[in-house]
């Protein structure tokens, strides 16, 4: 199953800290273990490189397409068997 995932961190205060980080994890770990999901996908603004940065260097986001309409990237993680197992054991 696919389905999309996105993070916001609206109080600046709160950003940087890794919030979004948990966050996302605890979101993909719900969708993985209660939902049957293994593929996710996340569109970006182009000028949002915190986010950026987040879904493709920190959790393997990989992009697969812009739309200069939108300003926007489409990014996509598929997660294999063998790490939907890690995943549960690490989040467990």
């Amino acid at each position: 199953k696919k389905g999309e995932i996105e993070v916001m961190i609206a109080e600046k205060s709160f950003r940087g800290q890794g919030l979004g980080h948990e966050a996302l994890l605890a979101m993909t770990y719900y969708a993985i273990k209660n939902l049957g999901m293994s593929i996710f996908i996340s569109k970006i603004k182009y000028s949002n490189t915190a986010s950026i940065k987040l879904f493709h260097q920190r959790l393997g986001y990989q992009l697969i397409s812009r739309s200069d309409v939108f300003e926007e990237y489409t990014y996509r993680r598929r997660y294999t068997h063998e790490e939907l197992d890690e995943f549960h054991a690490m989040c467990e």
